[in-house]
């Protein structure tokens, strides 16, 4: 008798079968992961969702990255599409930091924050756009829409605000702009500072400028070293400083201005400062400013201008505008005292006085100027002549009161022994009590009998005639008074027919 005996294999364990790999829908276990053949399926459904997913690589959407992890975070249509070993990015948007393969440690958020960057590092993109023509630079920060938009291989740039340094593409970069359109046109200018709505927008080019507040810029590109602060002040050479616009009317503080004067640093010293030569020829005027003139001339009144790309220049606030004409006005009305800039020039090259006061425009687009502290100088030298020169003149007359009293003296030595009996040895002058004096003095004098004309007279010391009183009597007092002459040294005398016969000297205190 032949017995049949059939086997079964029976997994005791009731594991699942790990070894399947044809996954033909349908299959049990997955036919809700396969797409079907409208290629559409939904994960998960209405009434049972998906926990938690886990992933070890990136989602891909219509053959484009979608998210990536790892130790790039990228979520977005693109984001990060040509990476290869660049690490530690994130990228969120569309097309955020599309091109990059191998930077790391960027930052990209928005729609086409850094589109173009391949090998740059640190650099920090938010706003669309921003940075997006960016290739090599590295440690850019780029906030606002468009911001840093053309910059390629620049490293070192900060700009906040929409379109903030939107055409810088070249040059030596390291510029810092914050504020809607700040440093828009710069081109290819490099350390640059801009702060404030429209600051340094028009200009293409110039480095080591500084600009603070709205509006302001430079009148022509390429100038360096230049700081404009406040309102639309606008600088216009190389080197130049420009504090508020030509509608400013004060500008001070609590201290004088301190200009750095020290020995230690000046060379080819000289004493040949011009004094009264220069003082002498210059024009003192009064003037009013023609404000509306200059500030066409500066380019502070410059009207709204379009660029290519449709945005303006500038854009005037009707309240503030005419805020601005009202200030110009009444600054228009002001009456001014100083001198033409032009005509001190003039002078100062007649005589050959190479003076520092003018400031020189440096080229068309810059008015004259003057430095009225520098002034002082040629007056001070000025003072000084005049003081020499009144010193000489009380030499001089010094020496001719003595020349005088010495003709004086032999005038009355020749005149006739009747004369001299009858006039030196009768009339006489005696001193003045109290001497010196602050109140009232007395004098007394003795005159012959036939006196003829007599004269007490008051002199000063340079020996000017001050006052003269007739005397009659042959023996009297002449009062004098304090209030009648200045305080100082005096000389009196007693004058007979036009002759001194006597003299004295009185000094009133104060």
């Amino acid at each position: 008798m032949w017995i049949t005996l059939t086997c079964y294999a029976i997994n005791t364990n009731a594991q699942a079968n790990t070894q399947l790999s044809n996954l033909v829908s349908p299959t049990k276990i997955n036919q809700n992961l396969l797409p079907n053949t409208d290629n559409i399926r939904d994960l998960g459904s209405g009434t049972k969702t998906w926990r938690n997913l886990y992933l070890w690589g990136s989602v891909h959407l219509g053959g484009a990255t979608f998210l990536a992890g790892g130790s790039n975070t990228a979520v977005g249509y693109y984001v990060l599409s040509s990476n290869t070993t660049g690490f530690n990015n994130t990228a969120a948007g569309y097309e955020a930091l599309y091109s990059n393969e191998i930077g790391r440690y960027n930052t990209a958020i928005g729609y086409g924050t850094l589109y173009s960057n391949e090998t740059g590092d640190y650099n920090t993109a938010n706003g669309s756009s921003s940075l997006r023509h960016n290739t090599t630079g590295h440690e850019n920060t780029a906030i606002g829409y468009q911001a840093l938009y053309n910059s390629n291989a620049f490293s070192n740039l900060v700009a906040v605000g929409d379109h903030s340094l939107y055409y810088l593409s070249s040059g030596i970069g390291r510029c810092t702009a914050v504020g809607s359109e700040a440093g828009y046109s710069n081109t290819t200018g490099g350390d640059n500072t801009y702060l404030g709505y429209h600051a340094g927008n028009t200009v293409t080019s110039g480095s080591s400028n500084t600009m603070i507040g709205y509006g302001t810029d430079a009148n022509s590109g390429g100038l360096t070293n230049t700081t404009a602060l406040g309102n639309f002040a606008i600088t216009t050479a190389s080197n130049q400083v420009r504090i508020g616009n030509s509608s400013v009317t004060s500008i001070g503080g609590y201290e004088p201005w301190t200009n750095l004067s020290d020995a230690r640093f000046k060379k080819n010293v000289k004493e040949n400062v011009p004094g009264l030569t220069f003082i002498n020829q210059l024009h003192a005027v009064t003037y009013s400013m023609d404000v509306t003139k200059l500030r066409n001339f500066l380019g502070e009144d410059r009207q709204d201008e379009t660029t290519a790309e449709g945005k303006t220049v500038s854009e005037k606030n009707p309240e503030a505008e005419a805020l601005t004409q009202k200030g110009i006005q009444e600054k228009e009305k002001m009456i001014r005292t100083g001198f033409v800039a032009q005509e001190v020039e003039e002078v100062a090259k007649r005589i050959g006085y190479d003076f520092s006061g003018v400031d020189k425009p440096k080229n068309e687009h810059t008015p004259y100027g003057l430095r009225y502290s520098e002034f002082v100088v040629p007056l001070v030298k000025a003072v000084q002549e005049l003081s020499k020169q009144n010193d000489d003149l009380k030499e001089e007359n010094e020496e001719l009161k003595s020349r005088l009293d010495k003709i004086e003296a032999i005038v009355f030595q020749s005149q006739s022994p009747l004369q001299h009996a009858e006039l030196g040895m009768a009339a006489k002058l005696e001193q003045n009590i109290p001497n010196p004096f602050n109140g009232t003095t007395t004098i007394n004098y003795y005159l012959p009998a036939n006196k003829g004309n007599a004269y007490i007279n008051f002199y000063t010391s340079s020996g000017a005639l001050l006052k003269s009183v007739k005397v009659s009597d042959n023996s009297g007092t002449l009062t004098v008074k304090a209030n009648e002459l200045p305080s100082g040294v005096y000389r009196y005398a007693l004058v007979v027919d036009a002759k001194v016969v006597d003299r004295k000297q009185m000094v009133q205190g104060k």
